[in-house]
């Protein structure tokens, strides 16, 4: 009697962990159904029931700390991607997910590529675990390590354009700009609806001169996702250089509209608005740049210099003041300060100004060109012309001009 009642016992107990484990499971699918529906935050509930009644099923964790990173609960996800590997370390793709929340939630790289080579010790024959493992290594700037995990990504599997595009990325890091070019090539070629990968293409064809196919590409990149202020704002920035000053405050414009946030937009409009001969214009993104960011002295040099372009010593000369202020160690806002100060006739104050640039920089030849001819104003004319040979010793053109006019006798 006593073994048919502890038999009964069992058999009920197996019965209710049978019952139990499959509302688990129906649990774990709906919380799969509402996540297919990119609707985290109502899965998390279903998956979190599935684990009570299931607490070691491996699966049920990671399917919630996947949906927990996508709601970027790092410590949650992260909890439960070790309690899942905790459970069932043989799977590879839990250390993949585990890698990926190191990366980008905490741009722990080096836990990241620890967790993608035992992905690999299980599974050495998928190609995004040594992906993966590459964007690691170049979150950590081993160009090289990255580009030999890339390469192996594309012997098992060449049909991914991402890890072309990726390898391109990581072999312009390296300096080896034709290389990566020809990857991204590849991958456009492979996926010609990537905005991205027209816009760094395009970014790349910029450093390497070629300037038309660069604008061809932002200008698809910009046809592929038309809401992307920083697209507009690289177009007007090249079409700046290759004075289409209009076009671009046109593609400045359109990145304000976008996104009012970004002070550099404004800087950038008000310097194709100053070309543009529109100096009222330039002036009042200037001020807003100056409002939105009213710390940075980047700013007012930047205003600085459109004052002292059209004309208005005075007030240029206060806004570099302001500058080198904030930035006293700004070489560039010292420079403008002393040739404002040069056209004000101020030429004692102008060597002061030039003697802070050599100091900062003694290789700073304009500095030497001001201070020489300041001195020269002064009628210090040996000291000046000492001055002007050594801008022209360190490149100086115009030094060379004024040697000529001035010391020479």
């Amino acid at each position: 009697m006593k073994n048919i009642l502890l038999l009964l016992i069992t058999c009920c107990s197996m019965t209710i962990c049978r019952a139990q484990a499959d509302s688990a499971e129906i649990l774990n699918k709906e919380g799969l159904k509402r996540a297919d529906a990119e609707d985290y935050k109502g899965a998390i509930p279903y998956y979190t029931r599935a684990i009570a009644l299931s607490p070691k099923t491996a699966v049920y964790y990671i399917n919630r700390g996947l949906a927990e990173k996508r709601l970027e609960d790092s410590a949650a996800a992260m909890a439960d991607y070790t309690r899942g590997i905790e459970l069932d370390p043989k799977v590879g793709d839990y250390y993949d997910y585990r890698a990926i929340a190191r990366s980008d939630l905490y741009n722990d790289y080096t836990g990241s590529i620890i967790d993608y080579n035992k992905a690999i010790e299980l599974n050495p024959n998928d190609a995004y675990y040594y992906y993966g493992r590459g964007n690691s290594k170049e979150g950590l700037d081993d160009h090289t390590g990255a580009i030999e995990d890339y390469n192996k990504a594309i012997k098992l599997d060449a049909k991914d354009p991402d890890f072309f595009y990726e390898r391109g990325l990581s072999l312009w890091s390296a300096n080896k700009k034709r290389e990566a070019l020809a990857d991204m090539n590849k991958a456009i070629k492979m996926d010609a609806t990537s905005a991205d990968y027209f816009q760094q293409r395009a970014l790349l064809k910029e450093e390497l001169e070629i300037i038309d196919g660069a604008l061809a590409d932002y200008s698809k990149s910009i046809e592929l996702d038309p809401e992307k202020a920083e697209y507009y704002y690289n177009r007007g920035m090249l079409r700046h250089d290759m004075d289409d000053f209009a076009g671009a405050v046109k593609d400045y414009n359109m990145a304000i509209l976008i996104d009012t946030t970004i002070t550099k937009y404004y800087l950038e409009r008000a310097l194709s608005k100053f070309m543009n001969e529109d100096t009222k214009g330039a002036l009042a993104d200037c001020d807003i740049a100056i409002r939105k960011s009213p710390d940075s002295a980047y700013n007012y040099y930047a205003r600085g210099s459109v004052k002292f372009d059209a004309g208005n010593y005075e007030a240029a000369l206060k806004d570099f003041t302001i500058a080198t202020d904030m930035a006293p160690k700004q070489i560039e806002a010292f420079y403008m300060r002393g040739k404002t100060k040069f056209f004000l006739h101020r030429y004692e104050a102008v060597l002061v100004d030039m003697e802070k640039i050599i100091d900062l920089d003694p290789k700073y030849s304009l500095a030497y060109y001001y201070r020489g001819a300041a001195k020269m104003e002064l009628n210090r004319i040996e000291e000046g012309c000492s001055d002007l040979e050594r801008a022209k010793a360190l490149g100086c053109v115009e030094a060379e001009e004024e040697i000529k006019k001035r010391c020479q006798r």
